[in-house]
């Protein structure tokens, strides 16, 4: 008993450690979002990265200025190439970007920030620089017109940059690559878009620009669920506490103080067994960012249709 005792009064200091240790570890994480959210006006935490649509369609209802920039964490880019919105279901969470950029005017800039660990996997490499043959792949990873000895994949290194038109009211879009390309661009049905993609390490410096802030937290752990070459990165608890605070350190380090803000669950490409742990962060990032999140109906739901104006939303969940 004597033993015991010795054992547990040896522990208390380490436990100590423990618990003073964890205590910064998430006062930091907490002072990181209320310095990113210094300029926030609106915040929505969701299930579906389509329900971001829904986060612009309330700024703009509350007359918040629309920026022209959206940054976007993620596995996937959203948006899709040879392929038109569906008039029934409407945009959804594979190209919910699309409709962004032609519903938004303002809207004419995007970054795609894809996880380092996605960027230097060879197989992503090698399908970053493929030309996307219309009719084969339609999610834009990279790629689509250009030979392919002209395509640096090292977006950790070095961003790459792109110019598509889109179809401003069938979301059809693809790169300008060509002369015919830019012809499009006198037709005011169509607009011309950028795409950067990039890592955190090559993420630019946004001071004093305004931004829409997108977060799918499938950048941080991912099952590999309808990713191309099954790609995973499923990562364990402690490694999504360091990814989500590393994540957070260079929002904040790249001045990105958005506006507006979407924070997407992505079930299914988050692992099951890591949806409590990504909640929680979720749940953490709305309580230090000053705001309520406000829209508890949708528009979107994955895999149903998009609801008409006045018509029975899809509830929050």
């Amino acid at each position: 008993m004597k033993k015991l005792k010795k054992f547990a009064i040896a522990l208390i200091p380490i436990v100590l450690i423990l618990v003073l240790i964890w205590g910064i570890f998430y006062t930091q994480d907490s002072s990181k979002i209320k310095t990113i959210c210094k300029k926030l006006q609106l915040i929505d935490i969701n299930i579906d990265h389509s329900q971001a649509l829904d986060v612009i369609e309330t700024a703009r209802e509350k007359n918040i200025e629309i920026p022209d920039t959206i940054i976007n964490f993620d596995t996937h880019s959203d948006l899709f190439v040879y392929q038109k919105i569906s008039p029934k279901y409407g945009a959804q969470i594979y190209n919910w970007i699309n409709e962004l950029v032609i519903k938004n005017p303002e809207i004419n800039t995007v970054y795609w920030v894809m996880p380092k660990a996605e960027a230097i996997d060879e197989i992503m490499q090698w399908n970053f620089m493929d030309q996307d043959v219309e009719g084969i792949r339609s999610c834009m990873e990279g790629n689509s017109k250009k030979p392919e000895e002209e395509v640096n994949p090292n977006v950790h290194k070095t961003p790459y940059v792109q110019y598509f038109w889109i179809d401003t009211q069938s979301g059809w879009m693809e790169e300008i690559a060509t002369a015919k390309d830019e012809e499009k661009l006198k037709n005011p049905r169509y607009k011309k878009i950028k795409v950067i993609t990039c890592t955190e390490e090559t993420l630019p410096n946004f001071r004093n620009k305004k931004v829409f802030l997108s977060l799918d937290m499938d950048y941080i752990s991912n099952s590999g669920y309808d990713t191309t070459g099954g790609w995973e990165n499923n990562l364990n608890e402690k490694e999504i506490d360091k990814a989500t605070s590393k994540m957070l350190s260079t929002i904040r380090k790249r001045n990105i103080r958005p506006e507006i803000i979407s924070i997407t669950l992505s079930p299914f490409y988050v692992p099951e067994d890591d949806e409590e742990q990504i909640k929680s962060f979720m749940e953490f990032f709305l309580n230090y960012s000053g705001k309520e999140d406000i829209i508890k109906e949708y528009s979107r739901q994955d895999g149903k249709p998009q609801v008409p104006k006045g018509g029975k939303k899809y509830k929050d969940v």
